[in-house]
């Protein structure tokens, strides 16, 4: 089949050059000889302007020596030339059409420095002033500090139109990052930074079409700056709308391939979710290092029939091969936002480049973000829409079903086997408490202690036969005993529990990292801080690569490790271990959640910790409400949030109202939970530290011995009450009692701490 004939007349020689220069190599050599053979005089003028266009350079992104130093040839004009009101300096960048100066103005009061662009002599043809003339109009509506600013606009004397733009001495974004390490969350707030200047060009009814690192600098100081808008488009209709739809014409589109939206590519109509794709695929490279789509290499042809077939990778994926923290930190929430910005369909994108934003920031805030997955019905519908052949249909069909029945006849399998096991641990449990039936106890009362005591010498010799169900009893029995206190046999029953999942059970199962975080549990509540901290590390790390990063287990466990990190360089990771759990529980269980409720606690005294004072009390409150909400005011969880935010209150010099909530609190707790829970000991701690301020020593004292009595030898709060004890002597003058307190606690600190805890050499 001959090839299609180069029209000579008007504006064709324009639109061949623009499908040229986006071609590479050997492509455009290709197509190059069809339009030679065709019209050698169209072909000898593209030959010109190719070698023009490739002497082209990327001049904002040069540094300003190499900038002050740069030189033109004989066919640039000599620096000195008067254009309007400014001055040529020297040749920064030359185009295909355009060429850049550094421009001088010299107003008598201030001297101005810019970037001037000039259509070159014999490029002035009638379609290329056209959009030169536009290039400058959509300038004209941009004020932000996130987009270079026109700052003048005219025609030489010999007629060819010329604008000025400040000049914007940085690097391409993804450059700027790289050269300074930035961090995961720097990143995203540099995408905030263009989110925002996109965002207002869409509401100046501008879409880029042309987003990529190369039009997006970063300053020295980190400010960014939007550039080049060549081939922009105005959404309000009129002359420009008939220019650019030559631009979008299969053959004749201009874009940057890898950052092209599939409806730039098919020639369909580009709308500001196209600008939301190109966000998106920079998202991806910034946070990669890599782009979504190996397009590079591919003409537009082959280009426009296979972005219906294309698929991105989420960016966790691409990490795992390299770097598996990050890419835990990315899968799940910033994961799905990418793949929204990138959607094939534009109604399924981001509605704005401010939607993107929101959802960005509320990822940084540790909220829930809005995007949703997919459903499958809809990828079922586009699958169908994608792969039109009936046989096909019919053959991938036929394929989904036996894949579908074969995977349902195996979660069938799996969870009979997992009822089974539930039912047999429920009947065994069910044996242990019927211990404390009158009947079968002889009249005597039997407490919990006892209870428990007597199921756990059954386990062993009962379920001998069956250690993955001897497992699951004694973490059921190890969480009992933890919640009762009885921290000593609550770690012994976890470790023995996941000792046997290992032996027993494949790498990777899920109940091992379960049972692995059962036992960072009973280690923090033991004390065992330092120990607590590793295991709930690797818990943390096996739960998400069993049940992923968004599901409740992992919340949990992000709970548990937030809550052993017990020094201030761990102040600010358990705040953000919190945020990610709460917003997953949020999204799952709902605002109005015990699970919640419990997390928001956990995350008021996090902040507290980490000094965020007002932010603390704010979160505290959310809970107590909660709390009391689902339980009523006297319920042991609405007294444990009750000291905690009396303990922050008393912090910030309000004792008043932290003492009614402290006496409150303890109240409720010696009734429902007994006058040896951990919890009672916090309360009686903050109280004892509250009048100890007030100078009612000798009440003080008492709290704060009946807390120590509590906590025991081996657990770090223990140090805080011995210390705090210790003050109080010295501010009665008890100065060998006070000595020999302070002594005890710091070593105290020094065996549950650590040598090196900031908390010994305080004491």
């Amino acid at each position: 089949m001959e090839p299609e004939p180069a029209r000579a007349s008007g504006a064709r020689w324009e639109e061949l050059f623009d499908e040229l220069v986006e071609l590479t190599a050997p492509d455009r050599a290709r197509r190059f000889a069809e339009i030679a053979r065709t019209d050698p005089t169209v072909a000898a003028r593209l030959a010109r302007m190719l070698e023009a266009d490739g002497e082209a350079t990327d001049f904002l992104a040069r540094p300003a020596a190499e900038i002050l130093g740069a030189g033109g040839d004989g066919a640039c004009l000599p620096p000195g030339t008067p254009v309007g009101s400014w001055r040529l300096l020297a040749l920064l960048g030359r185009g295909g059409m355009g060429e850049v100066y550094l421009a001088e103005r010299d107003e008598g009061t201030f001297t101005q420095r810019a970037a001037l662009k000039l259509i070159k002599r014999g490029m002035d043809s009638r379609a290329i002033v056209r959009r030169f003339v536009r290039e400058r109009q959509i300038l004209s509506r941009l004020e932000h500090p996130g987009i270079a600013r026109l700052l003048d606009g005219g025609s030489t004397e010999d007629g060819r139109p010329f604008f000025v733009l400040e000049r914007v001495e940085g690097v391409p974004i993804d450059e700027y990052c790289r050269s300074r390490g930035l961090g995961l969350e720097e990143r995203l707030r540099l995408v905030l930074s263009v989110c925002a200047a996109v965002d207002s060009a869409h509401h100046n009814l501008v879409v880029h079409r042309d987003l990529k690192p190369a039009n997006i600098l970063v300053t020295a100081d980190g400010a960014v700056k939007l550039l080049d808008f060549g081939i922009a488009k105005l959404l309000s209709g009129g002359e420009e709308e008939e220019e650019t739809a030559h631009l979008t014409q299969l053959g004749a589109r201009v874009l940057t391939p890898a950052y092209a939206a599939p409806e730039q590519i098919l020639g369909e109509p580009v709308t500001t979710a196209t600008d939301v794709y190109a966000l998106g695929v920079l998202l991806f490279e910034l946070i990669t290092g890599a782009l979504p789509h190996a397009r590079e290499q591919r003409s537009l042809d082959s280009l426009a029939s296979g972005v219906g077939r294309e698929t991105a990778e989420r960016p966790s994926g691409v990490l795992r091969r390299a770097d598996a923290r990050l890419a835990r930190r990315v899968s799940g929430d910033l994961d799905l936002i990418v793949l929204t910005a990138m959607h094939r369909d534009p109604a399924r994108r981001y509605a704005s480049a401010a939607a993107l934003a929101d959802d960005l920031g509320r990822f940084l805030a540790g909220r829930p973000v809005r995007a949703r997955p997919d459903s499958g019905g809809y990828r079922l519908r586009k699958f169908v829409v994608r792969h039109r052949l009936p046989v096909a249909i019919a053959a991938l069909g036929l394929t989904a079903l036996l894949i579908g029945l074969g995977m349902a006849l195996w979660e069938a399998y799996a969870a009979r086997l997992a009822a089974q096991r539930a039912e047999r641990v429920k009947s065994f449990l069910l044996s242990v408490f019927q211990q404390s039936d009158p009947n079968q106890a002889g009249g005597a009362a039997v407490t919990a202690r006892e209870l428990l005591e007597k199921g756990t010498q059954r386990i062993d010799v009962e379920l001998a036969g069956e250690p993955e169900i001897q497992a699951e009893v004694l973490d059921a029995v190890a969480g009992i005993e933890a919640n009762l206190g009885l921290n000593d046999a609550a770690l012994a029953h976890a470790r023995k529990a996941l000792a046997l999942l290992v032996a027993h059970l494949p790498r990777g199962d899920a109940r091992i990292a379960d049972s692995r975080a059962l036992l960072g549990e009973a280690q923090r509540g033991h004390g065992d801080l330092a120990e607590a901290r590793k295991t709930l590390e690797r818990a943390l790390e096996e739960t998400i690569a069993a049940r992923g990063e968004d599901s409740l287990e992992t919340a949990n466990v992000r709970r548990s490790l937030a809550g052993a990190l017990q020094d201030p360089p761990g102040f600010l990771r358990a705040v953000d271990l919190l945020r990610q759990a709460l917003s997953t529980i949020r999204r799952r269980l709902g605002d109005g959640s015990v699970e919640a409720a419990g997390t928001l606690s956990e995350l008021g005294i996090a902040l507290e910790q980490a000094q965020q004072y007002p932010e603390a009390e704010k979160v505290y409150r959310q809970s107590l409400a909660s709390f009391e909400r689902l339980f009523g005011p006297h319920h042991p969880k609405v007294a444990m949030v009750q000291s905690d935010l009396a303990g922050l209150l008393d912090r910030l010099s309000r004792p008043d109202e932290a003492r009614k909530l402290l006496e409150a609190a303890i109240i409720t707790q010696r009734a429902k939970l007994g006058p040896r829970h951990l919890d009672l000991a916090n309360s009686l701690f903050s109280y004892g530290v509250l009048l100890k301020d007030r100078q009612e020593l000798q009440a003080a004292d008492a709290a704060l011995s009946e807390a120590q009595d509590i906590f025991g030898p081996d657990r770090f709060e223990a140090a805080h009450c011995l210390r705090y004890l210790g003050l109080s002597a010295l501010s009665q003058e008890r100065y060998r009692d006070a000595a020999e307190l302070l002594t005890r606690a710091a070593e105290t600190y020094g065996r549950t701490l650590g040598p090196d805890d900031l908390q010994r050499w305080r004491a």
